[in-house]
């Protein structure tokens, strides 16, 4: 089966810099019943299903309570190692900030606040003593006010789960799995990683002509909106003739922008990405994106999880099944 793809994001990852007496703290403060621990989920028994809303239809948003109020507007992030909440809002719950920590996003890396909430709850689940960053979503809110924070895997990692972008709906412990391609999932600082194998055919018979061909490790990313391949990463050597071969043929660029910043970029279409042996996703446009060398990601770059109809995470298997378009 031949998936198309005209597509492309990011997130974060750090280093903590706090205390878990600070944390516990924050955690007393910021909770309507005076209690916090250590961000643990209260499962329930049964399938849960939730509506979702699509922004752009690639960016999915959900509806979470805070500390007993809201609903407030989430991005759910399957690219984001950690859970956030807009320094809007945090001010608007009086928040207590316990410590600091480390992300590293598109624009380089920055420092953003720590906390933790007594109760966060979403898609019928409840999480309690939840550390959160606490940041400036500046960039993410313009392109809809109403978003208040992102859901991350430091969250979703504790269930099993299916978002599908054909009905709007997600749900956690689906009953019936999904039908689709099945590949092993590997994880980098709290992120979900596939493999995958990249093809680029150069024209011309010079030294941009002939196929480049590489093996890619990709984060699943429910929070971008662009693929994208990290140029001139320290931990992917093995990636970097296809990026070259890539740049040579970039004719294009474009702003990224996400909720760590903006840049220009240049852009240009692989051929083939392929999942497995006859499936593949052809012409994709991608975000070639230099990265920082302290940053230390050894994956190879991002892919939107809005290039497919649904997709399943089986974190007890530790698997995705992925539905093409």
């Amino acid at each position: 089966m031949i998936l198309r793809a005209i597509l492309a994001g990011l997130l974060f990852a750090g280093a903590l810099n706090t205390t878990t007496a600070a944390l516990a703290a924050a955690a007393s403060a910021n909770s309507p019943s005076g209690t916090g621990s250590s961000g643990t989920a209260r499962p329930t028994d049964s399938t849960r299903t939730v509506r979702i809303e699509v922004l752009d239809d690639k960016l999915v948003l959900v509806h979470v309570t805070v500390n007993g109020t809201g609903p407030h507007l989430f991005l759910l992030d399957t690219g984001g190692a950690s859970t956030v909440v807009s320094d809007t809002l945090a001010r608007q719950l009086g928040l207590i900030p316990a410590g600091s920590h480390r992300i590293d996003t598109m624009s380089g890396s920055r420092t953003v606040g720590l906390t933790r909430v007594g109760g966060l709850r979403f898609g019928g689940e409840t999480f309690t003593g939840v550390d959160v960053l606490w940041m400036d979503l500046a960039n993410l809110r313009a392109r809809d006010s109403r978003i208040q924070g992102v859901i991350g895997q430091d969250l979703l990692r504790t269930r099993s789960f299916l978002l599908d972008y054909e009905t709007r709906r997600l749900t956690f412990d689906p009953a019936i799995p999904l039908e689709g391609q099945h590949l092993p999932l590997d994880w980098s600082d709290g992120r979900p990683l596939v493999r995958m194998v990249g093809h680029h055919t150069g024209r011309g018979s010079g030294a941009g002509g002939g196929q480049t061909s590489a093996a890619l490790r990709f984060v699943i990313d429910s929070g971008g909106t662009h693929v994208i391949l990290f140029d001139h990463s320290p931990a992917c050597p093995a990636a970097q003739p296809l990026v070259n071969a890539l740049r040579r043929a970039a004719a294009t660029t474009m702003t990224m922008r996400n909720h760590g910043g903006s840049r220009p970029v240049m852009t240009a279409t692989v051929d083939r990405l392929e999942l497995a042996e006859g499936k593949a996703l052809r012409d994709v446009v991608t975000a070639l994106v230099p990265m920082d060398p302290e940053q230390g990601r050894i994956e190879d770059g991002l892919l939107p999880a809005s290039l497919f109809r649904a997709i399943y995470f089986d974190n007890r298997a530790n698997e995705v099944v992925l539905r093409g378009r």
